[in-house]
């Protein structure tokens, strides 16, 4: 009866540990954080890799979410800059392309996610959803190519591309824009990607807005200089 009692209380012991116990993680001074997003962004464009912002909680006690946060950081940095994002407190920090990828469905539930985008941020290239390890480790192995594919043509920081000089002084020269509701904003267009226009200001501010909230001529604007260049451009 006394060894029934044991093993009883034994168990009852188990149950209520942490079933992730785990120290907290040590992401490396390679990662750079939320306030550091525009030192980042200068990185990532002279060394002409992609920018993945990694959603997480580095205090997190658990284990599984830890190690999936690592391999994240080990797996992409070779082929991008990373950004710390505080699951917590800083979604709201991020620029608008990057938190609609965050709520896509792929993006999944749970923490980490991980959202993958070009240096200029106007483009979203690779999504990472929390999935078990080798599944994760499939899609990391599938962003790195995607980024590969994605900047294989851009240019070097500072470069343009031979034929685009005419075509670049058109469509980034800072322009009026103009609002459905009529206000108006003085930006430079810097391109669109999945219906968010970003547009950079005279105060160098990139914001992003919804191509539906621009008035019906800008939008045609912006759809005429994101579309594909027809031969003999």
């Amino acid at each position: 009866m006394n060894t029934r009692y044991s093993l009883f209380f034994l168990f009852l012991l188990w149950m209520s540990l942490p079933l992730c116990a785990a120290g907290e993680m040590k992401m490396g001074k390679n990662v750079y954080r939320m306030n550091q997003l525009a030192a980042a962004q200068e990185e990532a464009k002279a060394k002409n890799e992609a920018i993945t912002f990694l959603l997480t909680d580095e205090h997190t006690k658990c284990g599984l979410c830890q190690a999936a946060s690592m391999d994240v950081i080990n797996g992409m940095k070779a082929k991008s800059t990373i950004v710390y994002v505080n699951s917590n407190n800083e979604g709201g920090l991020l620029p608008a392309l990057v938190q609609d990828a965050f709520r896509k469905p792929e993006a999944g539930q749970y923490i980490p996610k991980t959202v993958v985008v070009d240096p200029d941020i106007t483009q979203v290239i690779a999504i990472v959803p929390y999935d078990s390890e080798q599944a994760r480790k499939s899609s990391i192995t599938k962003a790195k190519k995607l980024i590969a594919k994605a900047l294989a043509d851009k240019p070097p920081a500072g470069a343009t591309p031979a034929g685009a000089a005419a075509k670049s002084v058109e469509t980034r020269g800072p322009r009026t824009w103009t609002s459905a509701s009529g206000s108006t904003l003085e930006a430079a267009f810097e391109g669109c990607a999945l219906d968010t226009v970003s547009l950079r200001k005279t105060d160098g501010t990139l914001v992003n807005i919804h191509i539906g909230k621009l008035s019906s001529e800008d939008q045609s604007l912006v759809r005429q200089w994101s579309s594909p260049p027809t031969a003999g451009d």
